[in-house]
This record gives structure tokens, sequence and C-alpha cells, in this order.
């Protein structure tokens, strides 16, 4: 998931969501690469990409995550989850609960997100063969990724550098 900023340094992912891999590619030089992983909440170890990162305020991140079932077919749930930057990278504030944009079984996938004045847009895709935009306000939105606060011990479990 890419992370929207504009500091012109690093170009930055989300590589997994818990554990919060960060990876760090120098704008100077594409190999080089940093590689930071953050301790993150058992309930989002299944998900995964989605959309991107949008800067919120104070630090704070939100992006929409999903995770795949494959019973009684196969569908998806999504979640809106709030991170925080951290010295070494991202790590996990918040979550919400998981959701679905119209129904359930089904195979919905959030895609992007963006925060435009008072509301955040989520595109998502139906069945593979439609797309739509959720409009939320962002208060709501807020609310909804607070509502599974994560305490983390910003301890980072690994880092490295490649290429």
């Amino acid at each position: 998931m890419p992370i929207e900023q504009n500091n012109g340094k690093w170009i930055q992912f989300i590589h997994t969501v818990s554990p919060t891999v960060t990876l760090s590619i120098s704008s100077d030089s594409a190999s080089t690469i940093d590689l930071v992983s953050n301790r993150g909440p058992s309930s989002l170890e299944a998900d995964r990409g989605g959309s991107q990162l949008i800067e919120l305020e104070n630090g704070r991140y939100m992006a929409v995550t999903h995770n795949t079932f494959l019973f009684p077919a196969r569908y998806y749930s999504q979640r809106l989850v709030l991170f925080e930057k951290a010295e070494n990278g991202f790590t996990v504030l918040s979550h919400s609960h998981p959701f679905v944009f119209q129904r359930n079984f089904d195979v919905e996938f959030g895609s992007g997100i963006a925060l435009s004045g008072e509301h955040v847009f989520i595109t998502f895709g139906m069945r593979d063969l439609e797309a739509w935009i959720c409009k939320i306000p962002t208060q709501v939105a807020l609310a909804l990724a607070s509502e599974v606060p994560y305490k983390s011990d910003k301890a980072s479990q690994r880092t490295g550098r490649g290429l």
C-alpha cells in the first residue's frame, strides 16, 4: 500500500498490515531499500492491501484493508485502519470492525481512499465487474477506524537494508 506524502526523500509502502512492514525506497537511488517491521494486532494478521495510506493530521494516516474468506464461496470484508508514523516506519493505532460495502458474502474490494473537505471517499469494486465510490463524513470514518484500539510497545521486531 503506497503512502501518500510529499517529503521527496523516500517512496514508502506498507507491505503487510500486521506485522506492519514499511518499505522505504530512496528517491535518489532506487537500489536502496530500508525495511522496518513493527508489531501489529493479531486481529489484522490476515488483512492485506486495498488502498494507499492517506495523511490525516498529527502524524496519523488512514487506509482500507481487506480480508478474504473462502466459505461458502470467496468473499471479502474490509476495515478502516489508522496508522501512526513512528520513528521507525509505521504502527497501527486502531481499526474498525470488519464491514462490507453492499452485500455480505460477495466479492467487494476497497481499492482507493481520498480525503476531500469533510468527506472520505473510498473506491471499491463489486464482483470484479463494477466500480463504486463510497462517500463517508470524515468524522464518521475516524470514529469507525477507532473502534478497536491497539496499544503497541513500539518495539521494532526487525529492520534491514537490501538491494
